[in-house]
């Protein structure tokens, strides 16, 4: 990063010269100061380089070290070979120049064992060439961020990976709560689970009938309807729908994927969740994570509620231990520190976000639950990462949006 600086001041000191030629401590800059051209040119490889520096790649350390040991040379052999000639008005951008060279060589020579990452090239062999997503997922996380110059972060941790990262120098901030319900003392009894009950009653009586499938398995027209339940939903947000860690329909239909329906006796859909196994250690399915929550707007009304309830009986009946209601993210319970500058960050943007997609609505939602509350975390290793990992998180939640939607979101923040 310091090296990266230092190229872009050596830039920005040529076109100050060249706009604003004044009398310095070596001279009168005005005669020596280049041509319009010659100072793009240097500024736009400059500019090239000094990106490539950030990411810490070899060649461009190599390229800049040559270059500026080149420049400082041949302004010490030119000023030998002039001493004793009255330069009056030239010479002082060549001298102040080479002097910036000379601090920015020094700079990198120094800090050369941080420009270790090759040249991007094409994986033919190895783990990241093979079809298994696990493989090559564990082959990035053990070899490649640090010889590649990636941005390491871990995103949506435990309070517990949140602790050991922080053994390791590393700075964490949740970014949201998971809603978890304990299935094996599960029993909608009390006052906490009356809307619940009100909900599973009033199912009954309209003739409401809820269903564990596999989606992929079921008739075209119960599909078509959960197609167009969901594409409803999404054009209400005026956002494209999110990725990454929010699935869609497309998701849904993947066989591993439990899916929930609430279907009334003319056989059409009111409302639809998925859920995602979680697994325990050696590869035993124990519980089950919210994904897709989506209902009809002119459909039966507490249809989520009844549709939560009636998978966590599911469940429980199958002897899963847990349910997770999943994080709402960028959101928190009320009274979570949010002193940081960057927790600041986060709580704008949730808020800007609302409009959109809802993220505090769907966790007031899950409050009205009597489950409990983990937070889940980002860790990173310093703020200079942040805006790095904030545009990859960007482009992961929302691969599909415009310039023009992130325009407006970024609007709405302000």
């Amino acid at each position: 990063m310091l090296g990266s600086i230092g190229l872009l001041l050596i830039a920005a000191v040529s076109v100050l010269v060249y706009f604003f030629p004044a009398d310095s401590l070596l001279g009168p800059t005005g005669n020596d100061r280049g041509s319009l051209g010659s100072t793009i040119l240097t500024v736009a490889v400059i500019a090239a380089i000094a990106d490539q520096l950030r990411k810490g790649r070899r060649w461009a350390w190599w390229v800049a070290v040559a270059y500026g040991t080149l420049h400082v040379v041949l302004t010490l052999i030119t000023l030998g070979v002039a001493i004793g000639v009255d330069y009056e008005t030239t010479g002082a951008v060549t001298v102040g120049t080479a002097l910036l060279w000379a601090g920015e060589v020094a700079l990198l020579y120094g800090g050369r064992g941080a420009f270790r990452v090759p040249a991007r090239r094409k994986i033919t062999d190895g783990a990241l060439s093979g079809a298994d997503p696990g493989t090559a997922v564990r082959a990035l996380l053990t070899d490649r961020c640090e010889s590649d110059g990636l941005v390491p972060c871990l995103f949506s941790t435990t309070a517990t990976v949140a602790d050991q990262a922080g053994e390791l120098g590393w700075r964490s901030v949740q970014i949201a709560e998971d809603t978890i319900v304990d299935l094996a003392q599960l029993e909608f009894k009390g006052k906490a689970w009356q809307d619940i009950r009100s909900a599973i009653n009033k199912a009954s009586k309209e003739g409401i009938e809820f269903r564990m499938v596999h989606l992929a398995e079921e008739p075209f027209a119960v599909l078509a309807q959960v197609r167009a339940i969901s594409e409803e939903w999404v054009g209400e947000k005026g956002l494209p729908e999110m990725g990454f860690a929010l699935g869609g329909v497309e998701d849904a239909l993947d066989p591993a994927v439990r899916v929930g329906l609430a279907i009334d006796a003319g056989g059409s859909v009111h409302g639809v969740t998925s859920w995602l196994p979680v697994y325990a250690p050696g590869g035993e399915i124990r519980g089950w994570t919210l994904d897709v929550m989506r209902r009809r707007p002119d459909g039966f009304r507490p249809v989520v509620k009844f549709l939560i309830a009636s998978v966590c009986q599911t469940f429980k009946e199958e002897g899963a231990e847990i349910v997770s209601l999943s994080g709402a993210p960028l959101a928190r319970s009320a009274g979570a520190d949010g002193t940081e500058p960057i927790d600041r960050l986060l709580e704008g943007l949730g808020a800007a976000m609302e409009p959109y997609y809802g993220f505090r609505s769907l966790h007031a939602f899950k409050a009205k639950l009597p489950p409990r509350h983990e937070p889940v975390f980002l860790c990173y290793r310093d703020e200079a990462d942040l805006p790095r990992i904030g545009i990859a998180l960007t482009k992961a939640y929302l691969p599909e949006a415009s310039a023009k939607d992130l325009m407006a979101l970024s609007a709405s923040t302000h």
